[in-house]
């Protein structure tokens, strides 16, 4: 059961990472990039700090966010980054906030 559970998870992120990637359009040298550098991802509800499964040896690069529940019209940001963390928060065109489930994938070194 727990193998069904983490080959749905696998497939799950792998969506959301080729997502990613076909939304920023990377060609062939970036793409070379993005495979060589440290890659993480998890999910998790926003308004809230974020913990890395595995601290970042140098920095974080970058994350990028979707929200779990398309229907609202809220923004993924991601501030007071870490090598170990960060705060996910989602928040509208006034900039009220939101709790939202959304993932995540960083990027670092």
């Amino acid at each position: 059961m727990h193998q069904l559970q983490l080959i749905g998870i696998k497939t799950n992120l792998e969506s959301f990472v080729t997502t990613t990637l076909m939304e920023q359009m990377l060609n062939r040298h970036q793409l070379h990039l993005f495979l060589w550098v440290s890659k993480q991802w998890g999910y998790g509800n926003s308004e809230s700090t974020q913990t890395f499964p595995i601290k970042f040896t140098n920095s974080v690069i970058g994350i990028y966010g979707s929200k779990r529940a398309i229907n609202y019209e809220y923004t993924f940001a991601a501030t007071s980054i870490t090598n170990t963390n960060f705060f996910m928060s989602t928040r509208n065109s006034e900039g009220s906030s939101r709790v939202i489930a959304c993932n995540w994938l960083a990027i670092g070194q």
